[in-house]
């Protein structure tokens, strides 16, 4: 003013800020150098459980290549044969060379094929059916004997396991197939099939009963002969323990029966195991008394007649043996008893020439074990 210059200068008389905002640079650089602290140990933390993840992933990689390993040589060195197969197309995935071996095919040949294709069509109905419940969840597992078709064209029988490799709750993905040959045991089970009917034969045609008594007491079997001699039919004497009062049903001559018979027995024991014939008085269905000549043979256990035996001691009545029929040939001449040493009746006996003749033949036959 007036060519004069002037300089203002404002000094504050006060602070105009307050506490709280004269400490909010302090604190805000304390916020962040604790943020910034947090965020180092975090990295620190994260870098430290992603090596110990990495390390953890190492260890179960190496434990799960172990466990392949080890399944894998199982697997190729097994017994018996194993195949992983595709549980929705039964399509072979994988398998041992014995699997391939039981069925005639090479491994690479049995990769290229499923099950379905060599199994036999009866079998593989029910086999199927199995799967089914299998991948439902209902099993987890199932086992069967089924015929597969060999390379050549004959049939095989085999022993099969099935097990799922899929954990519950899980889709189905593959599963485990065990198998066996059984073809010879099949075959030597048709063989003693057929024997058994050759020998039920034989015995159904013989001129003598003949019952056969199991070691729980069931009297298995009796023939025509046997039926006509005494009249009791497996109705009307299922059992061993029923024999007993039904033919003999005085007390005082079936107690005597059973004396007898034990005497019998324990010379057949110190023998050859052949009970001798002795004459035996019964009573018949249809209430006749007819006098008929047993014999019988002893197993590894004692013998036993159609009803049991009772120890001399009179402990409880034995149980009646299964095993194998053997004929035994009585003396012309037996003491009179009063049981059936094995387990059935023979022939009526009414007169001297009769017992001759029945001298020459088979008598009853013991089912020993």
């Amino acid at each position: 003013m007036h060519d004069r210059r002037w300089r203002l200068s404002f000094f504050p008389a006060k602070d105009y800020l307050s506490p709280s905002e004269r400490r909010l640079p302090a604190l805000v650089a304390l916020t962040g150098t604790l943020f910034s602290a947090l965020l180092a140990a975090l990295v620190v933390l994260l870098g430290r459980q992603r090596a110990l993840a990495l390390a953890q992933a190492q260890v179960s990689d190496d434990a799960r290549r172990q466990s392949e390993e080890r399944f894998s040589a199982v697997f190729r060195q097994a017994a018996v044969g194993m195949a992983q197969i595709d549980t929705q197309t039964g399509r072979f995935v994988r398998v041992n060379q014995k699997y391939a071996d039981i069925v005639g095919y090479s491994v690479a040949q049995m990769c290229k094929t499923d099950f379905q294709s060599i199994s036999h069509p009866e079998d593989l109905v029910v086999d199927l059916a199995r799967l089914e419940r299998l991948k439902a969840g209902e099993i987890s597992e199932y086992h069967m004997e089924k015929r597969y078709f060999h390379q050549d064209g004959h049939t095989l029988w085999v022993d099969l396991t099935v097990s799922s490799m899929w954990a519950p709750g899980e889709p189905p993905g593959f599963h485990i197939a065990v198998v066996q040959d059984i073809t010879e045991r099949k075959q030597m089970e048709d063989s003693l099939r057929g024997s058994e009917l050759r020998l039920r034969g034989i015995l159904q045609r013989l001129p003598v009963g003949v019952c056969l008594v199991q070691a729980d007491g069931l009297m298995k079997f009796r023939n025509d002969q046997f039926v006509q001699i005494c009249g009791y039919t497996e109705d009307d004497i299922p059992r061993g323990e029923d024999w007993w009062p039904t033919v003999y049903p005085d007390v005082q001559y079936r107690e005597q029966a059973r004396a007898t018979w034990m005497a019998a027995r324990a010379k057949a024991i110190e023998g050859d195991g052949t009970i001798a014939s002795g004459e035996y008085t019964i009573h018949c269905k249809d209430g006749q008394q007819r006098t008929v000549e047993i014999a019988g043979h002893r197993g590894r256990r004692p013998p036993f007649h159609p009803g049991g035996s009772q120890p001399a001691q009179g402990g409880r009545r034995g149980n009646p043996l299964p095993g194998l029929l053997r004929p035994a040939h009585p003396p012309a001449q037996s003491p009179p008893a009063a049981g059936p040493a094995a387990a059935g009746a023979g022939h009526q006996r009414q007169a001297p020439a009769q017992r001759r003749l029945a001298a020459a033949g088979p008598r009853q036959l013991q089912d020993p074990q």
